[in-house]
């Protein structure tokens, strides 16, 4: 008995059917779309304070108002973010002064609130005040410049298989018995406009209390926009060296903050970690900084 089975019709019948299906989804889904929309929460807007005082120097406060993380910005509306009607004052124990505020293009925004009397002096408390519009605006804050340490030394070295690009080294010995905070800035001459930190410009003794270390730093961007550039010092450049020690809170700013920045330019990471803030009623920083300063020449 022959059993005649026709294969190729059985396939064709099996692939009509599949292709009808798939219309059948297709067109159903294609109407059933339906158009969601999402309500986010607007959070409130809040003074910004990046501030500082350097022992011998005169403090320095930046103030501008949060954003919503999906608020279009653009060059018009960034100056409603700038705060330049508030009243900045810094507090010691015995003195006060109400800083002015004047244009400076060595910073974003270009508005920075200065004093002009009272300086900064080592294992002395400052404490700022913010007032803005209603007294539940005002913001306050309180820093310390800690003791001074300064580097062993400090150098130019070019990386590895580079004929002109290397970075900045210190060695330092760091004081034993003690937690320690430090962070380190640069400036090139001619190329910079202020001094810029790296990315991990803040760190602490944690790893080597009472020892002496060796540390290289690569420079950081004044614009986080730009991302095209190396962030390596090329040879030839003149570079002012600004060591500083800081207290506590001031380093957990700034080692929170680089911490999010990193993760962010990781996209197998994600953080939801809060940058942690010594401003109350605010965000960002005021912090104390007992500096020491060093030319070097990339040779």
């Amino acid at each position: 008995m022959r059993v005649n089975i026709n294969i190729s019709d059985n396939k064709l019948r099996f692939t009509v059917l599949r292709l009808f299906l798939y219309l059948l989804v297709a067109f159903t889904c294609q109407y059933c779309e339906k158009e969601v929309n999402i309500d986010l929460p607007q959070s409130d807007s809040k003074i910004v304070v990046e501030g500082w005082i350097e022992h011998d120097r005169y403090p320095h406060v930046i103030l501008t108002r949060s954003a919503p993380y999906f608020a279009s910005i653009d060059s018009a509306s960034l100056r409603d973010y700038v705060v330049t009607t508030a009243k900045v004052t810094i507090i010691t124990d015995d003195q006060s002064e109400v800083l002015t505020l004047k244009p400076n293009d060595a910073y974003f925004p270009p508005y920075v609130y200065f004093g002009t009397e009272l300086k900064g002096e080592i294992h002395r408390t400052y404490n700022l005040r913010v007032e803005f519009g209603n007294v539940e605006n005002n913001l306050s804050a309180s820093t310390y410049i800690p003791t001074l340490t300064e580097p062993d030394s400090v150098w130019f070295e070019l990386e590895p298989e580079s004929d002109s690009l290397g970075r900045i080294w210190i060695s330092l010995s760091d004081n034993p018995g003690q937690t320690n905070y430090y962070r380190l800035l640069t400036k090139r001459k001619g190329k910079d406009k202020r001094y810029v930190a790296n990315f991990k410009s803040a760190f602490s003794d944690k790893l080597f209390n009472g020892e002496t270390i060796v540390l290289g730093f690569t420079r950081g961007l004044a614009d986080l926009l730009d991302l095209t550039r190396d962030n390596l010092f090329t040879l030839g450049d003149t570079i002012s060296v600004k060591f500083c020690s800081i207290d506590r809170e001031h380093y957990e700013f700034w080692n929170t903050y680089q911490n999010e920045i990193l993760l962010s330019a990781n996209p197998f990471s994600a953080s939801n970690a809060m940058i942690k803030s010594n401003i109350n009623n605010g965000l960002g920083v005021w912090g104390g900084y007992a500096a020491s300063y060093y030319i070097v020449i990339a040779k």
